[in-house]
């Protein structure tokens, strides 16, 4: 659909809405209403809903009501009165919907409220009054930053002059400047006041900034021009020079005072970086100029500064690329050399010519497992991470690897190779979790958080990754470990604009029910215990079930897959870590693949009866349970879970609030 399209029948869909209630529900106190939508957080509806706003015929009393309840919002999904984040995920979102909507709706009261709180949100600082300086997360400057450009744009002018004029702190300067650089170009007062800056600032990055600002904003101006001349004239400094430069070449097109200006700055610099940079300014503003001409051909004559550069590549990889022959040949002959180099200048062809072959992947998850070689594994990590893109072998190695090195360095390029190879994979999702958690290397944190945002898809992954990383955002975590609070936060900043909210908000409730109908009290009661504290309440059992061959796994993953060979390789993913920790995980496809592999298992194990319980904190989808179903030919399967669940016999079914589990369980293996 064509632009104009789109926005016509966006148009005319807001011309049928006459309630707000459509976008928000009137009745929204701090919890999803049921059944209703909760469009103000669908980015299809933002468009609508401004036109919605600009409609004369609608009464100003229920955009006024409307716009009241956005900036109201409670999302009902933790307490935040933390400095840097003053408010919850979905409360910034209806916060910056309000603040594009006064835009359309001038007339709003709260205007001026909304205008000062998005000021304060990009530029750093928490009090219009006294100024006070507080670093806000960068995702929700980032957040705000857009809507600048949409809100009423001579309110927000009007307020970044005002703190532009009373402010000392050049950090508040620096980000005022960039921000009437992104929506006050050619306004003559922003102009004006960025010139008085350049004048009296000491600080030369806010010089910089201001000049490249000026660049941007004050095209053609003739102050702004004489001003960055002026600087020019007087700076010692190469980066300002240079900037200025820059900026001249975009604002003093056709000014001959800059031209001369620039010519002498080329005549006088050595520094070869402001050199090229002026030839590229004098291009720009006046490239027939004949003196501007002649000093570019003698700079040309001149100037010692060459560009160099070369690359190796493998004669295999570059005239036989997907070759078997060639393919076949470099994993023999990484097979038997027993040189480290050798080894490493193999691994890199492979890397060129085999992209999806399986052969070569194996191999090289062989060299990876095999070598001590720092270097020649973090080659290996990396090549596999372009030749074996969803690969399950690879992944699950790379998992393994990732739970087995200590080394920092490796572990971030495993999680950057896994944000690339693992889409989807729920394994190297868990894995990146763990070590968010437990790393003490903020570049590490950083990486696996990005890898994470990378690779989760499914709105069921968006919610395991909110209820696993909510308890993070906490006081003492914000107090003590600012870094894993953040990371943490922007995860689920990312969560709460992939999931619908009512999903959002039933995953951070995930453990918490309402009373049962028979008790009075209305107060929420905690009755459905946390996944750690399920996990927690099965090592106990697993303790006193010592002396039986129980195996305790979750399976809290595999509730809801639904495609047949994911479940069963998900299923032996679990298994074989808990009954033969040093095994490498088989390949599966099918359940007969599987029961296969359970029967080899048991004659490795030399047991006939293996007893396997399964913790699962939901209802497990019918696939799963035909699965399970299938296999109790070779397992003895039981499930404990929060509520009843119904299964076919022979599997049983124990909840984990009995309080006869224990002695349950061991019926239940006396049995047989």
């Amino acid at each position: 659909m064509e632009t104009s399209d789109r926005t016509s029948q966006e148009y005319q869909t807001a011309l049928g809405i006459n309630d707000w209630d459509y976008f928000l529900p009137r009745n929204h106190v701090n919890s999803p209403v049921e059944g209703k939508e909760y469009r103000i957080f669908q980015p299809q509806w933002k468009q609508i809903i401004l036109f919605w706003l600009g409609r004369d015929d609608i009464n100003s009393e229920e955009k006024e009501a409307f716009i009241q309840k956005l900036v109201d919002f409670d999302d009902g999904c933790g307490e935040w009165s933390y400095a840097k984040v003053d408010r919850g995920f979905y409360e910034y979102h209806a916060y910056l919907l309000a603040a594009a909507g006064i835009n359309k709706f001038k007339q709003c009261s709260l205007s001026d409220e909304i205008t000062e709180q998005i000021v304060k949100w990009v530029n750093d600082f928490s009090n219009m009054g006294k100024r006070k300086w507080i670093t806000f997360l960068d995702l929700i400057k980032e957040g705000t930053r857009i809507v600048l450009s949409e809100t009423i744009k001579e309110k927000v002018i009007t307020n970044l002059i005002q703190v532009l004029e009373t402010t000392e702190d050049e950090s508040i300067r620096w980000n005022v400047a960039h921000s009437l650089g992104e929506i006050a170009v050619g306004n003559e007062l922003a102009i004006q006041k960025l010139i008085q800056l350049l004048g009296t600032t000491k600080d030369e990055s806010t010089r910089w900034n201001v000049a490249q600002i000026l660049g941007k904003i004050a095209v053609g101006n003739e102050l702004a021009i004489q001003a960055l001349i002026r600087l020019l004239e007087t700076t010692k400094f190469q980066d300002t020079r240079r900037r200025v430069a820059d900026s001249l070449g975009e604002i003093a097109v056709g000014n001959e005072l800059a031209i001369r200006e620039l010519i002498r700055l080329l005549e006088t610099t050595k520094h070869e970086d402001t050199r090229r940079l002026v030839s590229d300014s004098l291009g720009k503003i006046d490239p027939g100029n004949e003196l501007a001409i002649r000093e570019l051909i003698r700079l040309l004559e001149t100037t010692k500064d060459k560009k160099n550069g070369w690359m190796v590549a493998d004669s295999l990889g570059k005239i036989d690329p997907r070759n078997e022959l060639a393919i076949r040949e470099l994993i023999r002959l990484l097979k038997t050399t027993k040189y480290e180099d050798t080894r490493k200048c193999i691994a890199d062809s492979l890397g060129e010519i085999a992209v999806g072959n399986e052969l070569a992947i194996q191999e090289l998850i062989r060299l990876l497992e095999t070598t001590k070689n720092e270097d020649t594994r973090r080659l290996v990590v990396d090549i596999l991470e372009g030749i074996a893109v969803g690969n399950e072998l690879a992944i699950q190695e790379l998992i393994q690897f990732l739970k087995t090195t200590n080394d920092e360095d490796t572990r971030r390029l495993v999680s950057d190779s896994l944000g690339k190879i693992a889409v989807g994979n729920e394994l190297a999702i868990q894995e990146l979790i763990r070590i968010l958690e437990t790393t003490k290397d903020e570049s590490t944190r950083w990486r696996v958080a990005y890898s994470l945002a990378q690779i989760i898809k499914t709105e069921k992954q968006y919610a395991d990754i909110v209820l696993a990383l909510k308890h993070n955002l906490i006081n003492e975590v914000y107090e003590n470990n600012f870094d894993l609070f953040e990371k943490c936060y922007k995860l689920l900043w990312e969560c709460a604009e992939s999931l619908p909210y009512p999903k959002f908000y039933q995953a951070w409730h995930h453990n918490t029910l309402p009373p049962h109908p028979e008790i009075t009290d209305n107060t929420p009661v905690e009755v459905l215990p946390t996944v750690r504290q399920l996990e927690q309440q099965i090592t106990d059992i697993s303790t006193q079930l010592s002396h039986l061959r129980v195996c305790c796994i979750n399976v809290n993953k595999l509730l809801t897959l639904n495609i047949k060979n994911e479940i069963v390789q998900a299923f032996c993913n679990r298994l074989y870590p808990k009954l033969l920790p040093n095994e490498t995980i088989p390949p599966v496809q099918t359940v007969t693949d599987l029961e296969r592999e359970i029967i080899h298992l048991k004659q490795q194990l030399q047991t006939p009866h293996l007893f396997i319980l399964l913790l699962a904190d939901g209802t497990p989808t019918p696939e799963v349970i035909d699965c399970c179903d299938y296999l109790t030919e070779v397992l003895h399967l039981g499930w404990i879970t929060s509520d009843p669940l119904p299964l076919p016999p022979p599997q049983r079914s124990f909840v984990v609030s009995q309080e006869n589990l224990l002695e349950a369980v061991e019926s239940w293996v006396a049995e047989y």
